[in-house]
């Protein structure tokens, strides 16, 4: 079982119409879609939302330990371009300090970097790393239900200094549509 976590129905919908996911009954407190071999939750912005998603998909439908984990999702970054896609290196929740280190064991060729994670969206980008909202509420829950190497963040970059941060959903759908080769 492959378990997708997002945080937007935005994020969603290319990913769903892409891989046939049909969404589950009944509803949960979370939305989630599945077909077989593959389950995909959202779960709102947030890290705190997003750990919950990963438990709430967990005992939905993995229930099982050993699976693969994938978050997917937009990011700001200081320097990558716009549309970009990476997958995490370093995930450091900015709130405590902590850090994950997500193992690299695909030779996907995707850029790698590390990734922020911020209660609040980023503005002025002061590291050269990607920002998001997600990722360490994501990846400490998901540890608990798997293992590291099956563990990992993927950003498709939608922003950097200078940009707007109001994006459509139409913008951020089609950021993940743009990079459906990458995600499969």
């Amino acid at each position: 079982m492959i378990n997708l976590v997002v945080a937007l129905q935005a994020e969603a919908r290319p990913i769903i119409e892409t891989l046939d996911l049909v969404q589950d009954r009944p509803a949960g407190i979370f939305p989630v879609y599945c077909n077989d071999g593959l389950s995909l939750v959202v779960s709102g912005i947030g890290r705190i939302h997003c750990a919950a998603a990963v438990t709430h998909l967990f005992h939905r439908t993995a229930q099982s330990v050993g699976q693969a984990w994938l978050n997917i999702g937009i990011a700001g970054h200081q320097q990558v371009p716009i549309g970009s896609v990476l997958l995490a290196s370093r995930i450091t929740e900015q709130v405590s300090g902590r850090s994950w280190y997500p193992p690299y064991v695909l030779d996907v060729g995707l850029q790698r970097s590390p990734l922020v994670t911020v209660d609040k969206p980023e503005r002025c980008y002061p590291e050269c790393c990607a920002y998001d909202m997600e990722a360490s509420g994501f990846y400490q829950i998901a540890c608990r239900c798997s293992t590291g190497e099956l563990i990992q963040s993927l950003k498709i970059i939608s922003d950097n200094p200078g940009s707007n941060l109001d994006l459509t959903t139409d913008q951020v759908s089609q950021f993940i549509a743009d990079q459906m080769p990458a995600i499969e």
